[in-house]
């Protein structure tokens, strides 16, 4: 009897730490997220350094247009409306001022993993009067807290650089940091920061206030 207890305990202990290696392995790893038409998310920015609120932005998952994720955007200061495009992981799709030519890049790549390395060259920016380059690396998994809940994240860190080629010239570094939660299919913070001649030009956070997904 004692012995069959013994054993008893010894199973409990194997399907322990086995639960606990699969959830390690898991928690790791993410896959590309698919999207319903509908799906809507609301962000608050923050300023850098006072930590007000100077908006709230909504967006809203439409359809796939010609292979690209299709989602609007409400500035609900104003209700402004714009439309946004995206590849298939997720990355910004842009195009120079002037140009029809669509390039799509950013820091995602998926399936995503702790310890991955990610590069895109010369995104343009929404205005279309330049570009920026950047590294990025999947530090770590962790969880995050903000106003829309808590949430098992990725962190990746970025750096690099920003130009502007037109209407003016001008260049500077830029850094960020995006926590991409797999169970809302969306960073639920980002912070960034861009430097022009050797100082902070723009400092901002972005949380995640709600979400409304299928």
């Amino acid at each position: 009897m004692k012995n069959l207890r013994l054993f008893s305990v010894l199973i409990v202990l194997i399907c322990s730490f086995q639960a606990q290696l699969i959830f390690a392995q898991t928690s790791t790893t993410a896959e590309r997220p698919k999207f319903t038409a509908g799906d809507t998310w609301t962000y608050r920015v923050l300023d850098g350094w006072s930590g007000n609120e100077q908006k709230q932005l909504q967006d809203t998952f439409t359809g796939v247009e010609a292979e690209r994720l299709m989602f609007q955007r409400i500035d609900k200061s104003n209700n402004a409306s714009s439309n946004f495009k995206f590849d298939a992981d997720v990355n910004n799709c842009r195009s120079m001022k002037g140009s029809n030519d669509l390039v799509c890049a950013g820091s995602y790549k998926f399936p995503m993993s702790v310890g991955q390395k990610i590069s895109y060259e010369k995104l343009p920016f929404e205005s279309g009067l330049g570009y920026s380059n950047a590294e990025c690396t999947i530090k770590t998994a962790e969880k995050l807290t903000v106003p829309a809940g808590s949430f098992d994240t990725f962190k990746i860190d970025c750096s690099g650089y920003w130009q502007r080629v037109l209407e003016g010239n001008a260049s500077g570094s830029l850094k960020f940091t995006i926590w991409y939660a797999p169970s809302a299919k969306r960073a639920v913070k980002f912070t960034e920061e861009t430097t022009w001649n050797s100082k902070v030009q723009d400092k901002k956070t972005t949380e995640l206030v709600s979400f409304k997904i299928q």
